[in-house]
């Protein structure tokens, strides 16, 4: 997000990079709970799980939950071909539909592929040209910290996060699927 409120969405092709062109590839890469049916089946793919994480992205932020719930990957692969996420009754039936058209089980039917998102109904009230262009407003500022400055002397200890001595939070903590081993010392030295 920048200074101004307007968010920046970069896929970096770290999980799997040369996708150019007609380029096709296969193999199981990325993040578990946010892996499409084509890449736990090692299925050929291009950018079409790229989609499928965005519905991934897109129900959490909608329900605070992920939508395919198993932890280990059989679980999940079993869950993601043949289980459908559950939505809160109250939720948008617009957004809904975006979701589902995300998470779609069949890549070539899958919103971003076989049709343009913005062509969705509930992306109807978004002016992509002004949007691209940054002249759209954002939906909330960020006057506050726009005149803030930041004091680049500042000790590492002072900005680190401080552990968790609360035992919910450790829980979370522990479903990552991937902690960076500077991070772990840096809990180990802290709690010593």
């Amino acid at each position: 997000m920048d200074e101004e409120g307007h968010v920046r969405v970069a896929d970096y092709g770290l999980a799997v990079g040369g996708l150019w062109d007609d380029k096709r590839t296969t193999g199981v890469a990325g993040t578990t709970g946010f892996m499409a049916p084509e890449v736990v089946n090692n299925d050929f793919y291009q950018f079409e799980p790229d989609w499928f994480s965005l519905g991934v992205i897109t129900y959490i932020l909608a329900t605070k939950h992920m939508p395919f719930n198993n932890m280990t990957f059989d679980e999940y692969r079993r869950e993601v071909n043949f289980s459908h996420p559950d939505y809160p009754p109250d939720m948008d039936p617009d957004l809904e539909d975006f979701i589902e058209g995300l998470l779609c089980k069949y890549p070539e039917e899958r919103l971003g592929i076989s049709e343009d998102i913005r062509s969705h109904i509930f992306m109807e009230s978004i002016d992509w040209e002004e949007l691209e262009e940054g002249k759209a407003s954002p939906p909330f500022q960020l006057d506050r910290y726009r005149d803030m400055e930041i004091d680049d002397r500042l000790s590492p200890s002072a900005i680190m996060p401080k552990p968790s001595k609360n035992p919910e939070e450790e829980i979370y903590l522990s479903k990552f699927t991937y902690i960076n081993s500077m991070w772990a010392r840096m809990q180990i030295c802290i709690r010593q």
